[in-house]
């Protein structure tokens, strides 16, 4: 271990509630790390207050604010490309990190030299450190994100095909190695989240592996950038918002559109070798034109084709064509 140097990349933005926590677990880790880069994309809170107080207590900690805000694709980014470390851990300011996280995934990289991006399992707590049940779904594991089962502890490569359309796994699960931190820099693309773009780069270089343990307390609140989907029931007012609101309506078809378009540029042999990708890329976009357009017919005439089906039940297909009425009329 002597010669292993261990980065944490943080990206923070107004995250003074819960900040401390979330450094404390990691300056705590019973593998210490040898630096932890925190990059505030412009806080209006006392986000920046804090990270110096234990800048001043901590050499290891070095601190980057914005002059601009970036976002957090970019945000993480930037906080990424000033790692110095052979491995490097991805941090939100919100979760709890077991004291055993770091010591843990480095075991499992050492063990296993081809991996080049590993993520754990995790853990859901409320906005009061306390657990939060998730309900398991047959057939799904790591708190039903990924779509298929995996035994407890077990460790299982993940597959380029596996990405397409989904990301399993957030970015504060993982730790990846530097040289994939450098083939993201080359290849990154701000059409995806900067941890999809990281585990396609490295799932198509065979390097993508799923640890199914859990290792952190994931932190589920209103304030969340990027959160998990909803355990709870909808209401009324939330299934309604769900019906008349595009960006809802056009979610999974853009996501999809947006993957495929990140791939065809990241890696176009890939793509090119799969030929039903074009005509599925070609689907998407008309999908995505004709609700925006408010088309009911056209939309309606999209029910025959297969990756409609793929994409919604036939509920939504039927609420799609609802919509588009009322959006062909002003309604909406």
């Amino acid at each position: 271990m002597e010669n292993l140097m261990i980065s944490v990349a943080m990206a923070t933005y107004n995250g003074e509630q819960y900040l401390q926590a979330q450094l404390n677990s990691i300056l705590q880790q019973s593998l210490p790390v040898d630096e932890i880069i925190i990059v505030d994309d412009c806080s209006t809170d006392k986000t920046v207050s804090i990270i110096e107080k234990y800048q001043n207590e901590d050499s290891r900690i070095l601190l980057f604010q914005n002059m601009k805000n970036l976002g957090y694709k970019l945000n993480f980014k930037k906080a990424l490309s000033k790692c110095k470390g052979d491995y490097i851990f991805l941090c939100d300011q919100d979760d709890i990190w077991d004291v055993d996280k770091i010591k843990d995934m480095i075991s499992v990289l050492k063990e296993h030299p081809a991996i080049l991006s590993l993520a754990s399992s995790f853990r859901e707590i409320d906005q009061n450190d306390r657990p939060v049940e998730v309900k398991l779904i047959p057939g799904r594991s790591n708190n039903n994100l990924l779509l298929k089962p995996v035994e407890e502890n077990a460790l299982i490569e993940m597959t380029l095909d596996e990405f397409v359309f989904h990301n399993y796994f957030q970015g504060c699960s993982m730790v990846i190695k530097k040289e994939l931190r450098n083939k993201f820099k080359e290849k990154f693309i701000d059409t995806l989240p900067h941890d999809w773009v990281l585990n396609i780069i490295a799932s198509a270089e065979k390097g993508m592996y799923f640890y199914n343990k859990p290792l952190f307390s994931y932190r589920i609140h209103d304030k969340n950038t990027i959160g998990l989907p909803d355990n709870q029931k909808p209401t009324v007012k939330q299934k309604l918002n769900r019906i008349f609101n595009y960006d809802i309506r056009a979610a999974f078809a853009q996501e999809r559109f947006d993957s495929l378009s990140a791939i065809k540029e990241i890696y176009p042999e890939y793509y090119e070798s799969v030929p039903e990708y074009d005509s599925m890329r070609i689907f998407y976009k008309n999908h995505l034109d004709f609700l925006k357009m408010g088309k009911p017919v056209s939309i309606g005439l999209q029910n025959m084709n297969p990756y409609y089906k793929d994409l919604k039940p036939l509920k939504a297909r039927l609420m799609d064509i609802f919509f588009c009425l009322l959006r062909k009329f002003r309604l909406v």
